[in-house]
């Protein structure tokens, strides 16, 4: 890629049209970014529409066919598959491939990147690509990481309450859907009788594999290769290590990842361990300076509240009976859509644009 600077603006594309393209063009603006020239990706069923993207209509143009050379940088919003097969090819074409799927996130040749955390990767993207985390592992990582430079996480244990919108505009309409028709049947929810057996005009769920409405469900992704995890929480696994460059014996972690009924923001409660003593009064004045990150002491983070905001929330801040001064015990929320996605990956922009 041709080096090009803050006075330059910058030529981008971005790769799909749904929930986190569409966020990617709304934070590239706010945040001014300095665009050149925009075009816009998508599979073959939206290729050729016209889409309001940057205060403009921008013509989608077929993802899998295009020419990229003359690009700067690529945010990649569409699944993995697409990025599996054309990450290397558009990188080679010149620009630079920011990708939101899981494809590349555990190749050691691609970084993985959380600004606040890791800049430093960026200075060597050998096959041009540079990887997003999991949105879930995005917003825990970046209220670890602050307390991790002061006394070195251990271990961790944690569970993730993660919004249907983690599975796109499809988990937020069968979510939705599901809402309206269960909405009315309360004395069937407080008695336990929500069964399609007896029940068939009950909503069957296909995007999630369980019902998402009035409920949490102990499956956040799916399982695969005879695995007991989910792939949401292998993720959680084995990103975190690799952000904070531990080994699974340097740095255990347990984690159950469940579907919450919430439309956007994921939460987590979070049990992290640490080598050296860390107290509440510590960690508070840590966080509360810590960039990204927003300390909550009196009120309570929600998912509610922190949709459409940048930081991830931190409050419910205890000391471990577990662990005593060698542990915490905190909440954490984030828009998985903003920080969670989208935001993670223009701040990435924003790091080649001022190193290059």
């Amino acid at each position: 890629m041709e080096a090009f600077t803050e006075e330059k603006p910058v030529n981008v594309g971005v790769v799909g049209t749904g929930l986190v393209g569409m966020n990617l063009a709304n934070i590239l603006l706010e945040r001014d970014f300095p665009l050149a020239d925009v075009r816009i990706f998508a599979s073959e069923r939206s290729a050729g529409e016209t889409v309001q993207r940057f205060g403009r209509g921008v013509i989608v143009e077929l993802a899998e066919a295009a020419d990229y050379s003359g690009l700067d940088i690529v945010f990649n919003a569409a699944p993995a598959e697409f990025s599996k097969e054309h990450a290397v090819r558009i990188a080679e074409q010149g620009p630079t491939f920011i990708d939101s799927s899981s494809a590349w996130r555990q190749n050691p040749l691609v970084p993985l990147l959380i600004p606040e955390i890791n800049p430093e990767v960026i200075d060597d993207i050998e096959l041009g690509i540079v990887a997003k985390p999991n949105c879930t592992t995005t917003i825990g990582a970046l209220a670890l990481h602050y307390l991790h430079q002061h006394a070195g996480l251990k271990s961790i244990d944690a569970s993730t309450y993660q919004s249907t919108s983690g599975q796109g505009q499809h988990g937020i309409t069968e979510h939705r859907d599901q809402v309206r028709q269960l909405a009315n049947r309360g004395d069937e929810l407080l008695y336990g009788r929500m069964d399609r057996r007896l029940h068939p005009s009950y909503p069957l769920p296909k995007v999630f594999p369980t019902i998402t409405a009035f409920n949490v469900a102990p499956m956040a992704g799916v399982f695969e290769d005879g695995s007991d995890h989910t792939t949401e929480e292998l993720k959680f696994k084995n990103e975190m290590r690799k952000i904070f460059g531990r080994s699974p014996e340097e740095l255990p972690i347990d984690v159950t990842c469940a579907r919450a009924s919430v439309v956007n923001g994921h939460s987590l409660s979070i049990h992290a361990e640490f080598e050296d003593e860390i107290t509440t009064a510590e960690a508070s004045e840590i966080l509360a300076r810590a960039e990204g990150v927003q300390l909550h002491t009196r009120d309570i983070p929600q998912p509610i509240n922190a949709v459409g905001t940048d930081p991830v929330h931190v409050g419910r801040l205890r000391q471990s009976e577990r662990f005593g001064k060698h542990g915490l015990n905190f909440w954490v929320v984030g828009d998985n859509l903003r920080k969670g996605a989208a935001l993670n990956m223009v701040q990435g922009a924003e790091l080649l644009i001022k190193n290059r």
